[in-house]
């Protein structure tokens, strides 16, 4: 499953140019407790600890996440597989079938220099 998202771009269909605004990479360290996701916009990637992996998401937190639930704990997230070029964004405590608008595998971008 990470091999699915891993060091590939992906971009927000919700952005007029999708692939070249608010594009982000994802990457795991060797223990694959740690998530990393590089987006073009920010100088540090966002850290997220790993909490579970299942066939179908992978669940964890950000790290210094500032939203709360109503219950007032950090918010904690599940990345939903939608097949092999597509990806979402549920809270755990949103309703099962909520989502985040789909991010979408690009084509290998070209660095610029």
């Amino acid at each position: 499953m990470v091999d699915l998202i891993e060091r590939t771009p992906w971009g927000w269909t919700t952005v007029e140019n999708v692939c070249v605004e608010q594009v982000r990479y994802f990457t795991f360290n060797d223990e694959m407790d740690i998530m990393f996701s590089d987006i073009a916009e920010l100088d540090e990637p966002l850290v997220y600890r790993v909490h579970e992996y299942s066939s179908y998401s992978i669940t964890m937190e950000i790290d210094g996440e500032t939203r709360m639930t109503d219950e007032g704990v950090p918010v904690v997230w599940e990345l939903r597989f939608g097949g092999p070029d597509g990806i979402c964004w549920r809270a755990t405590h949103w309703s099962f079938f909520d989502c985040s608008p789909f991010l979408v595998r690009c084509p290998e971008l070209s660095p610029t220099s």
